[in-house]
């Protein structure tokens, strides 16, 4: 009478798998599920001198030309900017990701775009935001 226990603890363990998948749907759903409005992706390329913006709530992407290739990335303590360094040519310049964050919110300020501002100075390049 071994069949029995595994049995009933098939049995149970069989009930409590399907009362454990009941769905938690309680009717409040958000009603946009997409990336907030606010979130751009800056991304550099290391073969080329392009720079792509990437806006994921809408679904696009747009490529800048910068100076040089291989630039890293680093972003400014406002998050508004991005300084875009080239350590092997002592270049840096800023973009401009025309998003201004607040504490609670943040605003669009124009377009994404290269901001006026550019550096060139010798070799060691630091940068700190």
């Amino acid at each position: 009478m071994r069949k029995k226990p595994l049995l009933t603890a098939a049995l149970l363990s069989l009930m409590l798998a399907f009362s454990a998948c009941q769905p938690d749907d309680d009717g409040a759903q958000p009603k946009d599920q997409r990336e907030n409005q606010f979130v751009r992706v800056l991304v550099a390329d290391d073969a080329s001198t392009n720079l792509f913006l990437l806006d994921p709530r809408n679904e696009k992407m747009e490529t800048f030309t910068g100076q040089f290739a291989g630039n890293n990335l680093y972003p400014t303590a406002s998050g508004r900017y991005a300084a875009v360094v080239n350590y092997a040519n002592h270049f840096v310049q800023f973009f401009d990701s025309g998003i201004e964050a607040h504490d609670d919110h943040a605003h669009l300020k124009g377009t994404s775009k290269w901001a006026l501002p550019t550096a060139t100075a010798p070799k060691p390049s630091h940068f700190y935001a």
